[in-house]
């Protein structure tokens, strides 16, 4: 019991209480600071001496001057511990200037512009892939889309009797004939968002494309680079990866993989991190009511854990009301409000610190400045060292600190870039959110990996504004033709993206089932129809049979006589015979791919896709206008020469 009673002696100290038993209880109750019998027992109360000591052995607390699994070390700033200040050894001097020459930024971002390293981050690879899926999700939604708006004329029409709404197919052809989203559109989208950051429109979004000023308030230019409809169906329809793909029902980041993948792959290959590096944490903000969460700084106790057991050591600030700290360290919440301000009778520089009896060389520290800071570190030194620090006269002196919070101090400069600059812009979907929080990181990456290479250049750094500015100035006015030599250029895809995930289509080359009689008595072959891409691309008018249609597209029908339409399929050859953007494709790959489901075929003169008219008047295609084609009739002409003599 006397083992107990030196225990419970030190628990005393540090604010433990006890309870008598009441009614038929024997044992007393311990509990902890700030804690009651409402809270858990065997935690937070004990209930006996047997169960307290139990609990403290299971922790390997039962030992003289360990208390709750913390060490505690006291320490104070006199003049000896002064004389004891920390001086580096020249031989780790040495070697830590030999770790940090092999980090910093990788030779091909070296000689770079804004431009090319925030390509080199975000490839255009990347750009298009990206433009691929919101094309895809744009021509999945159609039929969606074009209800919706028909809705909205009815609606409008009843309100305002001269208007007339338009049918579902007259809606239907508007849409279709929207020019597809591209990698160079994406740029110039995200152009006018950092420009957007760097001059911020307080109203509304649209006030960018005003064109008249209002007094002293200008007119907006973002018309000058894409018009505001332009603007809006990007932004509408920005999408990343197929809705249809079985991961999306398993994964939940699936919303963003492939712009995660990409990102994980450049920012790992673009920069080589020193051997101590500050970071910090990074809040996306989001009104989606999608998986809500809120939290309050970083889960620093867990990330600590979690970089010790790969091999780093860390140092950070801690809230003080995080579970598992060193009671002795951190004051009961009653006492909060009274060490606001460092007491009189406590030095400046004075500090403590608990090393946990769990986690080798894990310390919570409480050093006094003018107010207390609270540390939690794996690995780093105690040993003592000086800090400048501001006097209340304005004065600055040299103040005695741990090592840990000089090191604290030297590395956490910057790291708060990040949130003074951020590309504004809000979304009801909430990955779309997230994809602008990303585009954030990798313009921040690229500052800094841009910076990085000046100052080796011996070249003054650009702040965050000035390389938003030169950026944005680029973006925006890339055209079509440097586009296409950015795809082209194999130096600025650095890390090749990874190829996106093949969505389901619903459009699929299928061979027909009509047959007719082959050569041999008995044999039949499919019937073969004429390529709807051949007949437009081809030289020659004979050629260009196929067997194989599209699944999903059909050609509308329209009889002359009873004015009823009707929908036949579209045929198409599924073997490469052309070209087109210097690739050799299908006529299936033409059709669907380059002309968007036949939305942009080309016209070529005279030249149409040529249908079969029966006798009762019935034709079984139409022409590139979706007019049909009068029926072909012969005309015999005569002519007589006669001969003079």
């Amino acid at each position: 019991m006397s083992g107990f009673r030196q225990v419970w002696a030190e628990l005393l100290n540090e604010g433990w209480s006890s309870k008598r038993p009441t009614g038929l209880e024997v044992d007393h109750t311990y509990l902890r600071p700030g804690k009651t019998k409402k809270d858990k027992r065997g935690v937070d109360f004990f209930v006996g001496a047997q169960e307290l000591m139990v609990y403290l052995d299971k922790l390997a607390l039962g030992t003289h001057g360990t208390i709750c699994g913390w060490r505690i070390a006291l320490s104070d700033s006199n003049g000896a511990l002064v004389g004891g200040i920390h001086q580096p050894a020249a031989a780790k001097t040495a070697q830590r200037n030999a770790i940090e020459q092999s980090h910093g930024t990788v030779q091909e971002t070296m000689s770079a512009s804004p431009p090319a390293v925030s390509n080199y981050f975000m490839t255009p690879g990347l750009w298009d892939d990206i433009a691929t899926a919101s094309e895809d999700y744009f021509v999945d939604k159609i039929d969606e889309r074009v209800n919706e708006q028909y809705q909205k004329q009815v609606a409008r029409e009843q309100k305002k009797p001269g208007y007339r709404r338009q049918t579902h197919e007259q809606i239907r052809v508007k849409l279709e004939q929207t020019p597809p989203i591209t990698g160079r559109d994406l740029c110039v989208f995200i152009g006018l968002l950092v420009a957007r950051t760097i001059s911020p429109n307080k109203e509304k979004l649209q006030h960018h494309w005003k064109t008249t000023d209002e007094s002293v308030i200008p007119r907006g230019c973002f018309g000058r680079f894409m018009t505001r409809d332009r603007f809006a169906h990007v932004s509408r329809n920005l999408h990343f990866s197929s809705n249809t793909d079985p991961r999306a029902a398993t994964d939940r980041a699936w919303k963003l993989r492939p712009v995660i993948e990409a990102l994980q792959e450049t920012f790992r290959a673009g920069y080589m991190p020193p051997p101590v590096m500050a970071f910090d944490e990074a809040m996306f903000p989001s009104r989606s009511s999608f998986n809500r969460m809120r939290v309050s700084l970083l889960y620093v106790s867990a990330l600590a854990l979690q970089l010790w057991t790969m091999g780093y050591y860390s140092v950070g600030t801690v809230q003080t009301h995080r579970k598992g700290l060193a009671a002795q360290i951190v004051p009961p919440k009653k006492a909060k409000k009274k060490e606001q301000s460092r007491p009189a009778g406590i030095e400046r520089g004075t500090f403590t610190y608990g090393e946990s009896s769990l986690v080798p060389r894990m310390r919570t520290t409480k050093w006094w400045d003018n107010r207390p800071v609270y540390l939690l570190s794996i690995g780093g030194s105690t040993e003592l060292d000086r800090i400048v620090r501001r006097a209340k006269s304005g004065v600055q002196e040299e103040v005695v600190c741990p090592r840990i919070v000089k090191d604290n101090q030297a590395f956490m400069g910057g790291v708060d870039v990040h949130d003074q600059l951020r590309l504004q812009s809000s979304f009801q979907e909430y990955y779309k959110s997230l994809f602008i929080g990303f585009v954030d990181l990798a313009l921040v990456n690229a500052l800094i990996v841009f910076n990085h290479a000046r100052a080796a250049a011996n070249k003054t750094k650009l702040s965050h504004v000035a390389f938003l500015k030169q950026l944005h100035l680029e973006l925006c006015q890339i055209s079509v033709s440097n586009w296409e030599e950015l795809l082209g250029s194999r130096g600025q895809n650095f890390t090749p993206t990874k190829q996106r995930a093949a969505a389901v289509s619903k459009h699929m080359p299928i061979q027909t089932v009509d047959t007719r009689r082959g050569n041999t008595d008995g044999s039949k072959k499919r019937r073969q129809k004429a390529c709807k891409v051949c007949s437009l691309l081809k030289e020659k008018v004979t050629g260009g049979d196929t067997s194989f249609q599209c699944s999903a597209c059909k050609l509308k029908t329209i009889n002359q006589k009873t004015g009823e339409v009707k929908e036949s399929p579209v045929y198409l050859c599924n073997k490469v015979k052309h070209s087109f953007d210097g690739q050799a494709r299908t006529c299936f790959e033409i059709w669907h791919t380059c002309w968007r489901n036949g939305t942009f075929k080309p016209s070529r003169g005279k030249r149409k896709l040529r249908v079969c008219v029966t006798e009762d008047g019935e034709e079984s295609a139409a022409d590139d206008e979706g007019t049909p084609q009068p029926q072909r009739r012969r005309v015999v002409v005569t002519t007589s020469i006669s001969l003079l003599e």
